[in-house]
């Protein structure tokens, strides 16, 4: 059944869209314990003094945790909220502009998905901040947001200057075209009158002895 709702009863109704389900960061935050959290702190810690050995630590992790959550939602969990070296103050402007530039490289020597795991260990590399994965996402995602509304609106434009240019040029052939149809017609007019003198010719000394009779009378 849809959901339905007006104002005060007044108007007509307004379908609701149901609320999105929590993803799955949100599911953990809200469902994990804190012995839960100790353990993959714990064992993240021991990761990293390894030499981050396995590869793909939240496997066993997941296992550690009676596979009460998926590996990779545990590991969405570690590099966005629960890894104690997050930092989530505000980006910097220069922060945001090398964000833009990886994301261009990456883009430019790769295809597909942009894998924001390779870009975060050099924002941290670079400014010595270990931002979350979705928060580097973000700010690019805001800048594109932001550069396709720009790029539409010229279009627009552009669009729209050829529009009257083509209307303008429209009426100066227009007025070419009669300006030259009304040359023609008159070159017509002269040939005809021409033709029509030479077909018949009027004898000028007949023309002249009807002028002096004309007079006489």
């Amino acid at each position: 059944m849809e959901n339905h709702k007006n104002v005060d009863g007044i108007g007509p109704k307004v379908k609701v869209q149901p609320k999105k389900r929590f993803n799955t960061i949100n599911k953990i935050d809200k469902n994990i314990r804190e012995d839960e959290k100790k353990i993959i702190r714990d064992y993240m810690k021991e990761w990293e003094e390894k030499g981050r050995v396995p590869k793909n630590p939240f496997v066993e992790l997941a296992k550690k945790l009676k596979n009460r959550f998926s590996a990779k939602t545990i590991c969405d969990y570690w590099w966005n909220i629960l890894d104690l070296r997050l930092d989530r103050s505000p980006f910097l402007p220069r922060e945001k502009i090398y964000i833009y530039e990886l994301v261009v490289e990456y883009q430019r020597n790769n295809n597909g998905p942009i894998s924001w795991k390779d870009l975060q260990p050099k924002l941290e590399k670079k400014f010595g901040k270990c931002r979350s994965r979705n928060s580097i996402k973000n700010v690019w995602n805001s800048y594109k947001r932001c550069t396709d509304r720009t790029t539409k609106v010229d279009k627009n434009e552009e669009s729209e200057f050829e529009g009257k240019s083509e209307v303008e040029d429209e009426g100066k052939n227009e007025e070419i075209i009669s300006e030259y149809n009304g040359k023609i017609e008159n070159e017509i007019e002269g040939i005809t009158k021409e033709m029509h003198e030479l077909t018949c010719p009027v004898d000028k000394n007949e023309s002249s002895a009807k002028n002096k009779n004309f007079t006489i009378k």
